[in-house]
């Protein structure tokens, strides 16, 4: 829980400020600079930081809660600071020191961090496979790399400063080729913002495209060791994942709300009693309360249990497996519950403009972010198997 009053009082300020705003950002395809700056100026960018370095030292659990409730009021300004927030929170454990202090200072300043994206390479199993499926390629030059290539779907490309990457480099110098993390900032010449978001849901995230021509990333900019990226940042799979479903939790909580006020107030035309009375309205209420006490259960004893993995340096398939089982079962409620929602409303639950229409555009982006729904159902059964994924993944 949030125990501590005044940040507490600080997220119930700002969710309140952008829940008055989030249908004018959706509605006029804008970015919201202003939710930003007023996380700034309260604070909430920098809960993940160490006390030392001015922050609170949030888990995930404890990013899941501000996340879920700040979704409530806008759920694209939420996705944007959960890639920041879940980057701030891992970046902990896994950056080089100095590095690490160069980025917490950042961070302090005021500035944002994208995530680094899941490379979906499960089923990936030669050097040449990584290659194929990069859209990222490093060459190593003297003191660093020249990055070429495109980093699709930068939730809150417009202010992000910090930008991780995977990268396939080849081998060199007697280190192996596959894929290398390092870590990108906006002022290093050659990265530009290329205007591509142009998606029904989740409108104001503007998930743009990053282009990087002949961009030089230093070797102290270096997330692990080249080649492998990936286990280097393997912690920060976990708090992506739970820290996405939090912000979608945290819309089908805005749509539950919503009805609930609605129905105590709304009288229906045949009966004339407010619609609360009615047995269906009472029944669907009932289905949604159930949905939403249980997705939100999952969700935070998944993070309590990542949690005491990342303390006792234990992560490991138990949580992954979990994490992927969170994503399948919010992808499927939260979408239920709005479903229900709107079923309550009616038809003005269709209208643009309409709370119900924009939720329901936003929560069924929660399907395809990675991995999606086929990949996920095909990783857990194979574990679950004692499949190892081959070339040949299906006989």
């Amino acid at each position: 829980m949030l125990t501590d009053s005044s940040i507490q009082d600080r997220l119930t300020e700002v969710k309140n400020r952008l829940a008055n705003k989030a249908s004018y950002y959706d509605r006029e395809r804008a970015f919201p600079f202003e939710n930003f700056e007023a996380i700034r100026q309260t604070g909430l960018h920098v809960v993940n930081l160490p006390e030392v370095d001015g922050g609170q030292n949030f888990n995930v659990e404890q990013t899941c809660e501000l996340l879920t409730q700040l979704s409530s009021g806008c759920g694209a300004t939420a996705l944007c600071l959960a890639m920041h927030l879940y980057s701030v929170g891992g970046f902990q454990h896994i950056l080089h020191p100095k590095l690490l202090a160069e980025v917490n200072k950042k961070v302090r300043e005021g500035h944002y961090i994208a995530s680094i994206s899941n490379p979906n390479v499960y089923f990936l199993y030669k050097n040449e496979d990584f290659e194929r499926v990069s859209s990222l390629k490093a060459t190593k030059v003297a003191g660093g790399y020249i990055v070429n290539g495109t980093k699709p779907y930068v939730s809150g490309a417009p202010i992000v400063y910090y930008i991780p990457l995977y990268c396939y480099t080849l081998a060199s110098q007697g280190q192996r080729a596959g894929i290398t993390a390092m870590l990108a900032n906006r002022d290093m010449e050659g990265i530009t913002v290329k205007d591509t978001w142009n998606i029904s849901g989740m409108v104001a995230t503007m998930t743009h495209q990053l282009d990087f021509d002949n961009v030089f990333i230093p070797d102290s900019n270096l997330i692990g060791s080249p080649g492998r990226g990936l286990e280097a940042t393997h912690e920060l799979i976990y708090w992506f994942r739970l820290a996405l479903c939090a912000v979608y939790q945290g819309i089908a909580r805005s749509a539950y709300d919503y009805v609930l006020d609605m129905v105590k107030k709304k009288v229906d035309v045949i009966s004339q009693k407010k619609m609360c009375f009615l047995p269906n309205v009472q029944y669907a209420i009932a289905d949604m309360k159930v949905l939403l006490d249980n997705s939100q259960t999952i969700l935070l004893a998944a993070a309590r249990q990542v949690d005491r993995d990342i303390a006792t340096g234990t992560l490991g398939d138990v949580s992954y497996l979990t994490t992927l089982e969170v994503k399948q079962t919010l992808s499927n409620s939260v979408n239920e519950i709005i479903a229900i929602a709107a079923k309550i409303q009616g038809t003005c639950s269709l209208q643009r403009g309409n709370l119900l229409e924009r939720l329901y555009r936003d929560a069924n982006a929660l399907h395809y972010h990675p991995p999606r729904e086929d990949l996920l159902k095909e990783y857990i059964a194979k574990k679950e198997l004692g499949i190892i994924p081959l070339k040949n993944r299906w006989i």
